[in-house]
């Protein structure tokens, strides 16, 4: 599904499929993959359309980051 819905916006994806050993242990019913493709295109669609827009968005290349750690901007640090 991923190459379907970043490929509508022009980000292409490669993936290596991997061989099992064995018994697959995860089988999906093709009725529900049927679904998911279906669905992936049906977003993939859309997206081209219903695009949500975001004012607070700065790019990147406007960024000042001397200016904003002077403001008080600090990365957040996740702990593990």
């Amino acid at each position: 599904m991923a190459p379907i819905i970043f490929g509508a916006h022009g980000i292409w994806v490669d993936f290596e499929i991997v061989e099992e050993k064995g018994i697959p242990g995860n089988r999906e019913h093709p009725l529900k993959t049927g679904l998911d493709v279906s669905r992936s295109l049906l977003w993939a669609l859309m997206s081209q359309v219903l695009q949500p827009q975001c004012s607070s968005v700065i790019p990147l290349v406007d960024v000042n980051l001397p200016t904003w750690r002077q403001k008080g901007f600090k990365c957040e640090r996740v702990s593990l």
